[in-house]
């Protein structure tokens, strides 16, 4: 079964997200800017997005649609069970799904950034909550201003 919930982080440039997952409630608190980005779960060894998932994806989507500027990053992640190999190509199919779902409701590949994450970044080391790793964070960032892109191209 496919769950959302929001990740918060300190803004930024690009913010570091932090997951709201249990045990990690106490980091989203603070008197810090946030910026609450959805992840998707997904069941032991799949990258199938369940028809529930639909509003968050919609979410999504309309607030890119919204800000011109924004871009999403698609990270995808696995728990720690297995072959780290296979593991990298399940979180890049992952990212692959989300992005796709995306891109049908309009959204431009090009403002879209995947990654396969595999066991790298996994929410928890525990064995009881693994679930918790196989996951797909979407983040938002900025796209870079013409002048920016000129000055990181050429300075």
């Amino acid at each position: 079964m496919n769950k959302i919930i929001f990740l918060c982080g300190v803004t930024g440039a690009l913010a570091t997200i932090v997951a709201c997952a249990p045990r990690r409630d106490r980091l989203c608190t603070g008197n810090y800017l946030k910026s609450c980005e959805p992840a998707i779960y997904f069941a032991f060894d799949s990258s199938s997005i369940g028809e529930q998932d639909a509003s968050n994806f919609d979410w999504v989507a309309e607030k890119l649609k919204r800000y011109e500027d924004r871009t999403v990053f698609v990270r995808g992640h696995s728990d720690l069970v297995g072959n780290a190999r296979y593991n990298q190509i399940l979180s890049e199919r992952r990212a692959k799904v989300v992005a796709e779902e995306l891109i049908k409701r309009g959204i431009e590949p090009k403002k879209i950034t995947i990654r396969g994450m595999g066991m790298s970044a996994p929410i928890t080391m525990e064995k009881s909550e693994q679930h918790l790793n196989r996951r797909v964070d979407i983040t938002f960032g900025h796209r870079p201003s013409a002048l920016q892109e000129f000055f990181s191209k050429y300075f």
